[in-house]
């Protein structure tokens, strides 16, 4: 038949058109509750018979040809799939995917943020300006407060603010703009804040390890509690108060419960590895923000493990820039039945510390920050899989909210920008929204310190490290130490205690050896054990590769940022052993005179002022003593005879234990005790009441 005469008949009904098949959901998310059916539609279903699966349902139905019916018996995220096969045995197919989730909780569970999402208002605490910023669409205004402000809370018009830096609270009506402060005792560092539903205010205390609880309407101080040690994380479930502690002992990550007055002490165990390219072992630590799952049946801590079992000396391995440290995640049960059981943890590949995580409203999605490879992670959150993220997020992440509305709001502090993104159906978009946060401020920082605290938090940087796990804050978060032994064989060291770096001289030796003097000297560190490419370039790095050898001050921008932070001024911290007001107490006056007295003979190490005789004899020949600390995992100064220690300052004692070179002193009594020779201080023959005098001065002191 002649070609024009077949169009004919086709344009004309002669001869039946193939329809090419389609079918498309009308849907592409579907929300349900556990054990709830749930109806999926085809907006479009043509060409051919409608073929159904539900391969993870419980049970599933199809009457009409157009509608599934679902039922699913335990919480995730599933796929429903729809095929249409045409005559000519073509196929359309296409998915939906169904959220399965517990109903939320009657009153949903409240966390700790440095971010406050209101009506029309966001509220994020800025630390460095000593502000919160109110950012109002594209305004951005600020609200003066106490030193140091950490996390927010809100109850409209009600704002309340912790302030570490000055031991305040305050609370301020965000509409009139007036405002109140609550002064805790001296050190007591208040950190996370929540609002309760009847308006009790509940306030983790870092420096003195309580809780209080203060009335919102009165602003009063109900009580305090003694909870633990080191407290930051903070979060409200169905009438328990949940706690975290910030750095972990050897035990194992440490949180609690505070129910009608009782404390609940609970354990996250230690990972036990294998190490590999994927995960390694480890110990859960900087535990700062907890997340609640809204239905109110587990929370998720977050962190990093650090892998201190590791090293040459503890177990003939080196250290890999991949299995020192780890993002973490630990899911645990709130369930009655299963209390503080962990489920489902999750290790975060190619990630360094978790900042802050937070739940949906909806409970279908967690959404995880890093702070170092400034990243956003979309986890699913009953079987903690990874869904996708972003990455470029900003610099020194610290708070993270998701609001109902699907928006996704985080406080990259270090960039002064609160970033916006948006959910759609279960993905960021990656085009956020940044609004800085420091408008009309004057930045506190010079220029070459805020860049050399970016370095200092930053591992996404190719140049600090090649996989994205290791920053400088990973152990020195904050300038403070993590509370850890590492080994440091392969450095050709042996075993350290992660020093403060609130305290840091100038100009002086640096580490327990004194085998760097100056901080570029990390450029070293940079290039082998982090394995980056180094903050120098490569011809002026081979001309002083060697710490102690030709300087390398002055040879990179960047190197020298770094080094400006770290040796610019640090507020020191408060002691919570002093006095509620701040002043010495009578004890510690007692041990002062036991210190500075010649029988006891601390000052011909410690020097009065500067409370150290550190220093350098001569080119590259450090004054080290042996004071009778070294032990067999001791090892080397830079891969030779071991010589002794450099003289540490005694200030923050009370916020750096253990001691000694090695961690081996668990309290200063250990210290003391440990001294029957009296090489370290003429200390053995002094009894109870002098060792709880000498205690309690070196506990008290705070800084130069």
């Amino acid at each position: 038949m002649k070609a024009w005469l077949w169009a004919a008949l086709f344009f004309f009904g002669c001869v039946e058109r193939d329809v090419d098949p389609e079918v498309v959901f009308q849907y592409e998310t579907v929300f349900a509750t556990v054990g709830e059916e749930v109806a999926l539609s085809l907006e479009t279903a043509r060409g051919g018979d409608i073929h159904w699966t539900a391969p993870e349902a419980d049970s599933w139905s199809n009457e009409d040809p157009h509608t599934l019916w679902a039922t699913f018996s335990s919480p995730g995220h599933y796929r429903v799939f729809a095929e249409v096969r045409g005559e000519d045995g073509a196929i359309a197919q296409d998915s939906a995917r169904v959220f399965v989730v517990y109903p939320p909780a009657e009153i949903l569970p409240r966390s700790a943020s440095s971010i406050a999402v209101g009506k029309d208002r966001v509220f994020v605490a800025m630390p460095d300006f000593d502000r919160v910023a109110v950012v109002q669409g594209e305004t951005v205004t600020h609200i003066s407060t106490c030193i140091q402000p950490t996390t927010v809370a809100l109850r409209e018009p009600w704002l309340v603010v912790s302030c570490a830096g000055s031991d305040e609270v305050m609370r301020v009506n965000v509409d009139e703009g007036t405002a109140q402060t609550l002064q805790f005792s001296w050190g007591s560092r208040p950190y996370g804040v929540v609002i309760a539903p009847d308006d009790q205010v509940f306030i983790t205390q870092q420096g003195t390890g309580r809780v209080a609880v203060v009335e919102l309407e009165s602003f009063s101080l109900e009580m305090e509690v003694e909870v633990g040690t080191d407290l930051r994380g903070l979060a409200w479930v169905d009438g328990d108060v949940l706690v975290s502690r910030h750095r972990s002992g050897m035990a194992g990550g440490e949180w609690y419960r505070l129910r009608d007055g009782e404390v609940e002490t609970h354990l996250l165990a230690w990972d036990p590895g294998p190490d590999s390219d994927g995960d390694a072992r480890g110990l859960p630590t900087y535990l700062q923000q907890i997340a609640a799952r809204p239905d109110g049946r587990a929370l998720v801590l977050s962190g990093l493990k650090a892998n201190i079992a590791r090293g040459e000396y503890n177990e003939g391995r080196a250290f890999t820039s991949e299995t020192m440290i780890r993002a973490d995640l630990r899911q645990v049960s709130l369930q009655e039945a299963t209390y503080g059981q962990e489920v489902s943890p999750l290790t975060l590949d190619n990630r360094d510390r978790v900042a802050a995580a937070a739940f949906h409203p909806a409970g279908h999605l967690l959404i995880v920050a890093t702070a170092g490879s400034q990243s956003l992670e979309v986890v699913e959150p009953f079987g903690m899989r990874v869904l996708g993220g972003v990455l470029g997020v900003g610099h020194g992440i610290r708070g993270l909210v998701v609001d109902e509305e699907g928006f996704v709001w985080v406080d990259a502090e270090l960039s002064r920008e609160l970033v916006r993104y948006t959910l759609v159906d279960g993905a960021l978009d990656p085009q956020p929204h940044r609004t800085p946060l420091d408008q009309g401020l004057t930045e506190p920082l010079p220029a070459e310190v805020l860049a050399g605290k970016r370095l200092f938090y930053d591992a996404s940087d190719l140049r600090l490290t090649s996989q994205g796990y290791i920053a400088c804050a990973s152990c020195h978060l904050d300038g403070d130490p993590d509370g850890l032994t590492w080994d440091f064989t392969d450095r050709g060291e042996g075993l350290r205690n992660t020093p403060s770096l609130r305290h840091f001289e100038d100009t002086g030796p640096l580490h327990w050896t004194a085998n760097f003097d100056e901080v570029q000297d990390f450029e070293q560190v940079i290039r082998t054990h982090q394995e980056g490419t180094g903050l120098m370039n490569d011809e002026s790095f081979a001309s002083c590769a060697e710490p102690l050898g030709e300087p390398k001050a002055g040879l990179s921008d960047p190197l020298d940022q770094l080094a400006a932070y770290l040796h610019a001024p640090k507020s020191p911290l408060r002691s919570p052993y002093r006095s509620p007001n701040g002043a010495q107490s009578a004890l510690a006056k007692t041990g002062e005179a036991l210190f500075y007295s010649e029988e006891v003979g601390c000052t011909q190490c410690h020097l009065e002022g500067p409370l150290t005789d550190s220093r350098w004899l001569s080119s590259a020949e450090p004054l080290l003593h042996d004071v009778g600390t070294q032990q067999e995992g001791s090892g080397l100064r830079l891969g030779q005879e071991w010589r002794g220690v450099d003289t540490p300052s005694l200030f923050g004692l009370f916020d750096s234990a253990p001691y000694f070179h090695d961690g081996s002193a668990a309290s200063l009594t250990d210290v003391w005790r440990r001294n029957e020779d009296d090489r370290h201080g003429h200390t053995s023959t002094l009894d109870d009441e002098s060792v709880q005098a000498l205690n309690q001065f070196l506990m008290e002191l705070e800084g130069l």
